[in-house]
């Protein structure tokens, strides 16, 4: 798998949830940050925790002295609910036994003291936004992974090819939860890309893809984006900008976006895989492309392996 591109944090993307019992106080927070931040309140813990039911949070900070429960006990109700959320107490009372205790248990991420400094605090929150992206990225790795590893295996087992290409498909629509898809191999001349198959396989939009044949010259620049092992994101906004068959190709699956990442084998590239998302979900993310780019090596060796079989 490739490595992913470094990213910059927009810290708006990870919610942030105070819990405090006074209201001023909660508002001077709301009003300091919530032009950087995504900012949510709630003057309760029960009450938090209704915001935590309904909402992914990043990062919750808790006034330590509140009626009926104190911060500390919150944010271990927090941590059972959410684990991965990270959670900062805020305190005018510098109990240390207590507050040791707190950090010792993984209650807390860390504690602010009351007043606090806006610098402080705005830098306490990004620090906290970074630890909850990067260890949301390494969960996301790791499942991304063993999701490869365990098709791979699959792939693998199948040495008949046209049972190959159906398996590939089909853990590329049901496993991996692509809307539609290809797989798309060049003739022995390089000259022509034709589809090999297509998920969902009984729908009409498959059935008109079929026509849509991938030539030089009508597709050259395509192909040649493929041959270089360069990996496309096909936008449908855009699609004036393509040559005729992609084009065509966009409009009829009317997706808002299409990737494509080459199969490169021993003796160079033999195809492509395509997902896309037709049925009008969410726009792709880094980690689609990471995850089919996985996918990709491990199925170009397992159909590679299987036209050897075929071949005998």
């Amino acid at each position: 798998m490739r490595p992913r591109p470094v990213q910059l944090l927009d810290y708006r993307d990870f919610p942030i949830l105070y819990v405090d019992d006074e209201p001023d106080n909660l508002r001077v927070f709301e009003l300091t940050f919530r032009h950087e931040f995504s900012v949510l309140t709630a003057t309760s813990a029960e009450a938090g925790m209704e915001v935590l039911n309904e909402n992914p949070i990043a990062v919750v900070l808790s006034d330590q002295r509140m009626p009926g429960v104190t911060g500390v006990e919150f944010l271990a109700q927090v941590r059972n609910l959410a684990p991965d959320t990270i959670r900062i107490l805020v305190t005018a009372y510098g109990d240390v036994e207590i507050l040791g205790d707190a950090i010792n248990n993984g209650c807390i991420y860390r504690y602010i003291p009351k007043p606090w400094e806006p610098e402080d605090m705005r830098l306490t929150l990004r620090r906290a936004i970074e630890a909850y992206a990067l260890e949301s990225e390494r969960t996301g790795l790791l499942q991304e992974l063993s999701t490869i590893n365990r098709l791979s295996r699959n792939l693998h087992q199948e040495m008949e090819f046209e049972r190959l290409v159906e398996l590939l498909l089909h853990s590329m629509h049901k496993d991996l939860g692509f809307d539609g898809g290809a797989l798309l191999l060049f003739d022995a001349s390089g000259e022509r890309l034709g589809w090999k198959g297509l998920f969902p396989r009984d729908s009409e939009v498959s059935a008109r893809l079929q026509e849509i044949e991938f030539t030089r010259p009508q597709s050259s620049n395509f192909m040649d984006q493929i041959l270089l092992g360069h990996s496309q994101r096909l936008s449908l906004a855009d699609s004036t900008d393509y040559e005729g068959p992609v084009r065509k190709w966009l409009t009829e699956v009317s997706a808002d976006e299409i990737l494509v990442v080459p199969l490169t084998g021993k003796k160079g590239v033999i195809g492509a895989l395509t997902v896309d998302n037709r049925c009008g979900s969410r726009r792709f993310v880094p980690e689609d492309s990471g995850l089919l780019d996985g996918l990709a090596t491990q199925a170009v060796i397992a159909l590679e392996n299987a036209r050897l079989v075929k071949a005998l």
